[in-house]
């Protein structure tokens, strides 16, 4: 299943593939889902995997500016 999460004021573009256990697939800074395609495609067998796209990669904005993430600006 593909989808939007919305999070706050933030859409976060997700995938979900496969049955059983919960396994969350976090990449780095800039990963998208497509990032983690081989091991979404190889394990579903076995376990519910869910990527994600991060806050500017893919299809999930980045709102606002250094304030939204923490930064000083």
């Amino acid at each position: 299943m593909e989808q939007y999460v919305k999070a706050g004021e933030l859409e976060i573009w997700t995938e979900q593939v496969g049955d059983g256990p919960d396994v969350l697939l976090i990449g780095g800074l800039g990963d998208t889902v497509e990032s983690w395609q081989f091991q979404l495609d190889g394990l579903a067998d076995r376990y519910r995997m869910t990527a994600f796209d991060n806050r500017g990669a893919g299809r999930t904005a980045m709102p606002g500016g250094a304030a939204d993430r923490g930064g000083d600006g």
